[in-house]
């Protein structure tokens, strides 16, 4: 369930970048749009699948992405990857904190 939100929330946010750029992100400052920008063609795919785990670029990087016109099937693929990771390491940490003596 968790993959499948992730994956559609990216999903959304990038289709909503190319159809309306970052202008409709109305809280990021003009600066970080640019720097997202110029940024995105040099980390590519590796950059996507990274921004999965920094959380403030968890909403920035999909709409940067759909505004650079990055190519639909790379970034599908490398957020479908990162989603699963994110999710796995989600849970496990979950997990593990549930396990703690201290926290029962």
């Amino acid at each position: 369930m968790a993959v499948t939100a992730a994956v559609l929330g990216a999903q959304l946010a990038y289709l909503e970048g190319r159809r309306c750029g970052l202008r409709a992100s109305a809280g990021e400052s003009a600066t970080r749009a640019g720097t997202g920008r110029s940024r995105s063609p040099r980390y590519g795919l590796p950059g996507v699948i990274a921004g999965r785990f920094l959380a403030g670029a968890r909403t920035v990087v999909p709409r940067v992405a759909g505004s650079t016109t990055k190519p639909y099937q790379r970034f599908s693929a490398g957020s479908a990857c990162a989603a699963v990771v994110w999710a796995s390491a989600e849970l496990l940490a979950g997990h593990a904190a549930a396990s703690l003596t201290w926290a029962r």
